[in-house]
């Protein structure tokens, strides 16, 4: 359940696995939820409407989840003994757009040459 500052109930969302752990972006934009399945669940933290799923069960349940300092970056630490970094598609893109503008030395947009 997703409750207010004054105590009043926003919303609720029903999991198919209880849930192992939770994070919130720095902005405070987005949930994501481990559970005991190995999946992470993005949500919208306003109404926390599902907007991405990653599975993660090969590797255990997700214990502990963190946000790296610019969110671009979820670190999951899983039962299974391993820490699983992933990042948003879009932010490598633009990563990489980066890195070609400075090795060939334009400024153009995403892989304009």
């Amino acid at each position: 359940a997703l409750w207010s500052l004054n105590g009043g109930r926003r919303c609720v969302v029903t999991t198919p696995s209880p849930i192992t752990s939770l994070a919130t972006t720095r902005a405070g934009s987005a949930v994501v939820c481990g559970s005991l399945d190995g999946q992470l669940t993005v949500r919208r933290a306003v109404d926390l409407a599902a907007v991405h799923t990653i599975d993660l069960s090969t590797h255990g349940a997700p214990l502990s989840l963190a946000f790296g300092p610019d969110d671009r970056h979820l670190f999951a630490a899983t039962a299974g003994g391993r820490v699983v970094v992933c990042s948003d598609p879009r932010s490598r893109l633009l990563q990489l757009d980066a890195a070609l503008s400075n090795a060939v030395g334009l400024d153009t947009g995403l892989f304009a040459f």
